[in-house]
């Protein structure tokens, strides 16, 4: 073999293989943040445990995955119907005390209040 066509085909091959490092570091760069977000993803659904450090104090609390999540929304509609059952108690009683802060001819707190100011009125002067 001539050592011309031997410097040539090892150039070819240097070229080859320096193409071939640039194609898979462009792989990587493109691929890593999609890795990452995939990574992030898969620790989101199924959740971490807490983590503590050397001398056991805790320095993440657990996080729970999304099946645990949607586990704990089981007994919402029940506790929905509590808080609703609870506000219209509410507004029961609410009404009740708005009826007391007006005049209605004499029974209201409004109305016991005024008089006793029209009384005091009196005695003063």
């Amino acid at each position: 073999m001539h050592w011309a066509n031997i410097a040539v085909g090892g150039g070819a091959l240097v070229t080859a293989i320096g193409g071939l490092l640039a194609a898979m570091l462009w792989l990587r760069r493109w691929a890593r943040p999609r890795l990452e977000a995939h990574d992030q993803f898969m620790q989101d659904w199924h959740g971490e445990p807490e983590r503590r450090g050397v001398a056991g104090q805790l320095i993440a609390e657990a996080r729970p995955g999304v099946m645990e999540q949607l586990r704990t929304l089981k007994g919402l509609p029940e506790q929905v119907q509590v808080v609703r059952n609870d506000v219209s108690v509410l507004r029961g009683e609410m009404t009740e005390v708005k009826s007391q802060l007006r005049p209605n001819g004499g029974e209201s707190v409004y109305d016991k209040v005024t008089r006793t100011a029209e009384v005091v009125e009196g005695m003063q002067t």
